[in-house]
């Protein structure tokens, strides 16, 4: 029998490292090449859906989509882009309560809600709120770097202004460790700066140095997987190994050669002001990109998330000539202020692709090593509709993503969704959240 290899197929090794395998031969389908960089993943969450559907997904499916107005930032992104269409959020819709923060508590778990009390609402209303009832998928990824401490931190968790208003609210909560349990964001540039920087002594660069460090053995604690396996490939498989393998073995020998110092450069990032003034929600917006992409530059993370205020956010966006209320805007028929507000905020997304694909590792960018997922707690705000969920995807995750398109997705489960993104990362999982929405990931979407 001729042996096969599975896509996704990873070399494994002691200590939970893991090494990504070239194209080869003997993988049914066949799979893309690999890069040599880190695979990372960032989750940029912005609230309150779309009243104008026709304006936010292209009416035309594959490479010759046309974005509308209220995504037409990302066109200079467009071979980077891959867009889902079509995606419900089928777990929520077996909970009861307020539409946002049932939402808010399935977006990333796919799994049933904690129903909570004693939290206040905007107008007073009588209403049931909830946390998420499980582990949130960025969370779940990260699981793995923590268990082998591969980077400084497992997960980084930014926010802008997301606890502004209501202060610790099932609205304000997207990441989970697990049931009930949600991780804060940091909404200060500078509270986020000193997590990662410390007092400026050498703390930073000794964590930097020993990620460096495990990445150049990781080798090493795979050569029993690799010398189990490589007898069994034929001789076109076997010369793409070594070949493989002395890419991997010569990137690693750079990498001894790295100042940890100028790898890890602050370079101007101003991370001053008051990070709770309504004025300066995109200024804050911009002083953590640039520390989130300092981040993963640094390899300090491989998982980080980003969100932009709250679910059910009420904040006003003069900037973008938008000066009512998002929310209260966003229950009214089609308005030219709420696409404005979500062409402003694909901008605010394409500032932090761009500055990813900026950073040269070795011959790819960090960008298309990368995956960053759009995601929101509804689809329309007139109606709170989880049907057909924001799912815009930029990156391929070195290659495990089929990017410059748009794909019906016909009404699958967004836990399809979030299976397809840990399959990206390089989990092998075939089911996320509640199991009787599916397994698997998205047909079509994985390289």
């Amino acid at each position: 029998m001729t042996f096969r290899l599975d896509r996704r197929a990873l070399l494994r090794g002691a200590g939970g490292v893991f090494v990504a395998l070239p194209l080869l031969d003997a993988m049914q389908p066949a799979r893309a090449a690999t890069a040599t960089g880190a695979k990372r993943v960032v989750f940029f969450f912005t609230p309150n859906g779309t009243n104008e559907p026709s304006q936010f997904y292209p009416a035309q499916t594959g490479s010759q989509f046309v974005l509308g107005s209220e995504v037409a930032p990302l066109e200079p992104l467009r071979q980077r882009l891959l867009i889902l269409s079509g995606i419900n959020m089928e777990s929520a819709k077996e909970d009861s309560g307020d539409a946002h923060s049932i939402g808010m508590s399935h977006m990333l778990t796919g799994t049933h809600w904690v129903p909570a009390t004693g939290y206040a609402k905007p107008g007073g209303d009588s209403y049931t709120v909830g946390f998420g009832g499980g582990i949130s998928v960025d969370q779940k990824i990260a699981e793995g770097f923590r268990a082998a401490k591969t980077t400084p931190f497992a997960s980084l968790e930014f926010g802008v202004q997301s606890v502004s208003d209501y202060g610790v609210h099932p609205f304000s909560r997207m990441n989970y460790r697990g049931s009930n349990d949600p991780i804060p964001a940091v909404d200060s540039p500078a509270d986020m700066y000193q997590r990662l920087f410390g007092d400026g002594s050498n703390a930073t660069n000794a964590a930097l140095a020993r990620s460096i460090a495990q990445r150049r053995s990781v080798l090493d604690f795979v050569k029993d997987d690799f010398a189990r396996l490589k007898p069994r490939m034929g001789a076109n498989d076997r010369r793409k190994l070594d070949a493989h393998f002395t890419a991997v073995r010569n990137l690693e020998d750079r990498l001894s050669r790295i100042d940890v110092g100028k790898v890890c450069e602050t370079g101007s990032i101003d991370t001053s002001g008051d990070a709770l003034s309504k004025s300066r929600f995109g200024e804050v917006g911009k002083q953590q990109m640039d520390l989130l992409t300092l981040a993963l530059k640094c390899d300090f993370t491989r998982v980080a998330t980003l969100q932009w205020s709250w679910a059910r956010s009420e904040l006003t966006h003069p900037w973008a000539q938008a000066p009512d209320s998002h929310h209260g805007m966003s229950h009214g028929s089609a308005s030219a202020e709420l696409s404005r507000i979500n062409n402003w905020y694909a901008k605010q997304l394409a500032y932090l692709a761009t500055a990813m694909a900026a950073v040269d590792e070795g011959g790819t960018s960090m960008l298309d090593n990368a995956v960053i997922y759009w995601c929101g707690e509804c689809a329309y705000g007139f109606d709170h509709n989880l049907n057909n969920i924001r799912a815009f995807l930029i990156g391929s995750c070195q290659g495990a993503l089929k990017t410059g398109q748009h794909l019906a997705m016909g009404g699958q489960p967004h836990n399809k969704l979030l299976v397809t993104l840990m399959n990206a990362m390089g989990l092998p999982d075939d089911q996320f959240g509640d199991p009787k929405f599916g397994s698997g990931p998205l047909q079509g979407v994985l390289a």
